[in-house]
C-alpha cells in the first residue's frame, strides 16, 4: 500500500523550476526591460526625445559690433536681453520651427523664422542701426526731389514722416506734401517738425513759402 502511494505521489517541485505562467511572465519582463533600455539609450545618444533645449545666440550691428541690452524673443518662451558682449541664452526653447524677434531702441527690429533642432544650435542676428536707415531714406528722398519725382519721394517718406528722432524726415515730408498740393497735410508735417529744438527758423520759412504759394 505504501509502495502504491509512493508511485502515485507527484514529485516535489525543484526550487528553481518555473511554471508555464511564471516563465511567460519572466519572458515579458525581460523583453520589457530590453525595450526600455533601448529607448533610454536612443534618447541619450541621439536626443530624439527632447522637446525643449537651451539655445545660445548673439546680436551684433551691421559692422559686427556686439549690441548689448537687445530684447530677444523666441516662440514659446519669455524674452531675454543680451549682455555686454551681445550674447544671450534662452532656456526651454521648443524643438521645431518658430520665430525669433530682436528689438533695440537704436536699431531696426528683426523678425525671422528659425528652426531649433538641438542644444548645439546658435542664433546670430545682425541689426541695422536706425541712423543708417534714416540716412538711406533721406538720401533716397532727396534724389527723388532733385529729379522732381515728388510721388516717388512721398512713397519713400510716408512710412517715416512722423519719426520722432530725425527732423530731416519731417522737413522733407512737409516739402513733398506741399509740392504735391496737399497743403493741409504739409502744415501737419510742419507742426511735427516744430517739436524739434532749433528748427524755429526753418519752420517759419517753410510756413511762409507754403502760404505764399497758395495765395
Amino acid at each position: 500500500m505504501n509502495r502504491t502511494l509512493r508511485s502515485l505521489a507527484l514529485p516535489a517541485p525543484r526550487a528553481n523550476a518555473l511554471t508555464p505562467q511564471a516563465r511567460a511572465r519572466a519572458c515579458l519582463s525581460f523583453f520589457a526591460a530590453l525595450l526600455i533600455g533601448t529607448s533610454i539609450a536612443a534618447c541619450t545618444s541621439f536626443d530624439p526625445c527632447l522637446t525643449a533645449v537651451r539655445v545660445h545666440g548673439m546680436v551684433s550691428s551691421e559692422n559686427g559690433l556686439p549690441i548689448s541690452d537687445a530684447e530677444v524673443s523666441l516662440t514659446g518662451v519669455e524674452p531675454v536681453r543680451t549682455d555686454i558682449r551681445g550674447r544671450f541664452v534662452v532656456e526651454n526653447v521648443p524643438i521645431g520651427r518658430g520665430l525669433a524677434t530682436v528689438r533695440h531702441p537704436d536699431y531696426r527690429g528683426v523678425e525671422t523664422e528659425i528652426g531649433v533642432t538641438g542644444p548645439a544650435d546658435v542664433i546670430h542676428v545682425r541689426l541695422q542701426s536706425l541712423r543708417a536707415v534714416r540716412d538711406h531714406i533721406v538720401e533716397s528722398a532727396l534724389a527723388a526731389i532733385v529729379r522732381s519725382d515728388f510721388t516717388d519721394a512721398y512713397a519713400i517718406l510716408a512710412p517715416y514722416g512722423d519719426d520722432e528722432h530725425d527732423p530731416r524726415l519731417s522737413l522733407l515730408h512737409a516739402v513733398v506734401l506741399w509740392r504735391l498740393g496737399r497743403t493741409a497735410e504739409s502744415h501737419l508735417a510742419i507742426a511735427r517738425l516744430d517739436r524739434f529744438p532749433g528748427t524755429g527758423t526753418v519752420v517759419a520759412t517753410l510756413r511762409s513759402a507754403i502760404t505764399e504759394g497758395t495765395e
